[in-house]
């Protein structure tokens, strides 16, 4: 008997870019799966950065938007709930994958897969981890109690990224069905690297005399930016000079973050050295990873953090936190791990730049291990086999 296609679901309520890698994750994941052979759709509520080649071919994942006026709790209205209803009850074996745990939609729309007996799948994307379960923690904690627990209590299994994850999350919820698979995302586009002059014809803060140190994520305080500063100040001391360039857009939710760092930055008497360049995104990003000695990411918390593997496959080494999921793997690639403190920093970023030859050693292996770790075919085969264990269930 021929067997049926899964059709996969994924919601998110906004497909924004700038909220970092979990939705790069679904860009590519529904992408991969679409051309695996597996009917895809995508449900969200801001579909700003769904690729406009998935409006333009059959073959490509369909979008479900649901366009209503902004309801405090981010809960969805009753005549897009029907259109969701709809979808759920279209006759094929579905599985359904929520991310961003901490919106109320995602329970409405599992309570009506419940009552419609489809399996669903949770990838709580570092949302468990320690770090971020003291933040907030009483308002988390009332939420988990009232919503959170169930939904994870109710799911067919939960996705986890990295080893490090799982033995925090199950601090919370101990699932039999839980699955360890690496976000999946096109590495293909690293295998050739844009020349440095791309980025160096658009950034003129890019130093051709000091080694460049690249921060590019959002600028958000848990990603520990002042931490780098810091370190920096402490290398001045040290007679060790660098030029820092940090890359990523400002966060809505941390305002007056940016200011509190431009004052750090002019009390270390460093502002002819720190350099703010906004979003950076597409080839002008990699050619900036190429320009860069040392990528610096001293984050607090971080669950599978692309900005790590897209430098490492960009041949440039990478220094961050015990507090990033995956330190455990990219460990193994070669990327220097340490704690988040601006001594510890300095240290291993006066280690990096002591010898060009340990950057160039650094990189070259870093490179090797991220291009063979992330090979989309195998890492798709992986989220196939999760996905298909559904058919048991439907």
């Amino acid at each position: 008997m021929k067997k049926k296609i899964i059709h996969c679901i994924h919601y998110i309520p906004k497909l924004c870019l700038e909220n970092g890698g979990v939705v790069r994750f679904i860009i590519d994941i529904c992408q991969v799966l679409s051309d695996r052979g597996l009917k895809v759709t995508l449900i969200t509520q801001d579909a700003k950065d769904v690729p406009v080649k998935w409006y333009n071919s059959d073959f490509s994942p369909n979008v479900l938007e649901l366009k209503q006026a902004y309801i405090p709790g981010g809960f969805i209205n009753f005549k897009n709930l029907n259109k969701v209803k709809q979808l759920f009850n279209s006759d094929e074996i579905k599985v359904i994958n929520f991310h961003i745990p901490w919106v109320l939609s995602n329970f409405q729309l599992a309570r009506l897969a419940d009552k419609l007996r489809i399996p669903y799948i949770v990838t709580p994307h570092g949302s468990l981890d320690s770090w971020s379960m003291s933040q907030k923690k009483i308002k988390k904690n009332i939420f988990w109690l009232l919503f959170g627990k169930k939904h994870y209590e109710n799911a067919f299994g939960i996705h986890y990224t990295a080893e490090s994850e799982r033995e925090q999350g199950e601090k919370y919820i101990t699932k039999n069905n839980s699955h360890i698979i690496p976000c999946l995302f096109d590495i293909s586009q690293f295998e050739t690297i844009p020349d440095k002059n791309l980025a160096k014809n658009k950034y003129n803060q890019i130093s051709s005399e000091l080694p460049n140190l690249l921060f590019l994520s959002r600028i958000h305080p848990k990603k520990g930016i002042d931490i780098l500063i810091k370190a920096a100040n402490i290398l001045v001391d040290r007679g060790v000079y660098c030029n820092i360039l940090i890359a990523g857009p400002d966060d809505s939710t941390a305002k007056g973050y940016r200011k509190n760092l431009e004052e750090l930055v002019e009390i270390c008497n460093l502002s002819d050295r720190v350099h703010f360049i906004g979003m950076v995104k597409g080839q002008e990003k990699l050619s900036l990873y190429n320009c860069a000695d040392v990528f610096v990411l001293p984050t607090h918390q971080e669950n599978f953090g692309f900005v790590l593997v897209e430098a490492m496959a960009c041949a440039t080494p990478v220094i961050t936190s015990f507090g990033v999921d995956i330190w455990r793997e990219i460990e193994k690639g070669g990327a220097l791990i340490t704690n988040n403190t601006p001594e510890a920093f300095a240290e291993k970023i006066e280690f990096l730049l002591s010898d060009k030859n340990i950057i160039a050693n650094k990189g070259k292996s870093s490179r090797e291990w991220a291009l063979s770790s992330f090979d989309a075919g195998r890492l798709a085969d992986e989220y196939c086999g999760m996905y298909e264990q559904v058919q048991s269930v439907n």
